[in-house]
């Protein structure tokens, strides 16, 4: 029976057969430890180049052309797409062991931009070196094909939400989908947000979020504090001032 170290992480994953960079690793990544990865990832991983970088640099360029392959290590990276005018919508916020530029892996030109929100790293791999690990890791090919799938059918729920749903629908989407509950009998919260970020995740302006989040905390459905905001009832279908207009005879909502 062996005995695991917790004071050393690489050694132990080793051990129990987790992916961990050694000496012969090409791409600078001696020691990394990559354990929490899926093993067809953190293979992956290997074979690509080690890039740092810091907060505000702009990896992917929606537009461009290119067919490298990025695996995200440390950071979190917005991917978005914005207008000539300046308008923003963001697709979603990714973390570590995330995928992205896999949409040019064909050649074709970038479909969104990918900037990094802080420093980090990510494992960068060409074509070729993708079509290496497929034929070597045959499950791979799926794990593409899964990641593509969920992301045409997050761009196909943005789409319809920017076409048919109003900004004050989307708001309340947002909120449902990203508020947690830190405790079993506790309101749902959503920690570190800004009104320019969910302004961007949501396809309006900062302006309009200001005024629907201050006429649902005035109608006592949310608190505000800070960068905390605290979901106190189940939120409306319709914007809460709309529900204490008086009806108008002869008038249809």
């Amino acid at each position: 029976m062996s005995r695991r170290r917790a004071d050393n992480p690489v050694a132990n994953a080793k051990a129990e057969g987790a992916v961990v960079a050694g000496a012969g690793d090409a791409g600078g990544w001696d020691g990394v430890y990559l354990g929490d990865l899926r093993a067809p990832v953190g293979k992956l991983v290997l074979r690509g180049k080690r890039r740092a970088h810091q907060s505000g640099v702009l990896l992917i360029n929606e537009g461009d052309v290119g067919t490298s392959l990025f695996v995200a290590l440390r950071g979190r990276f917005k991917v978005f797409s914005i207008n000539s005018d300046g308008n923003e919508i963001t697709y979603g916020i990714l973390e570590r062991g995330a995928l992205f530029g896999e949409m040019s892996l064909d050649g074709g030109p970038r479909s969104a931009s990918v900037l990094a929100l802080e420093p980090g790293e990510c494992s960068v791999l060409e074509r070729e070196e993708v079509e290496a690990h497929v034929i070597e890791n045959p499950g791979f090919a799926l794990d593409l094909v899964n990641i593509v799938i969920h992301r045409a059918r997050e761009a196909t729920r943005v789409a319809r939400g920017l076409a048919l749903d109003s900004a004050y629908q989307r708001l309340v989407q947002f909120l449902e989908l990203h508020t947690t509950t830190p405790t079993p009998s506790g309101p749902p919260v959503l920690r570190h947000f800004r009104q320019t970020e969910i302004a961007s995740r949501i396809g309006t302006s900062r302006e309009t979020v200001t005024r629907l989040l201050k006429d649902l905390e005035k109608t006592g459905f949310i608190h505000v504090d800070r960068f905390t905001l605290t979901v106190l009832r189940p939120l409306p279908r319709t914007p809460p001032r709309a529900e204490k207009l008086p009806a108008v005879a002869g008038k249809h909502a």
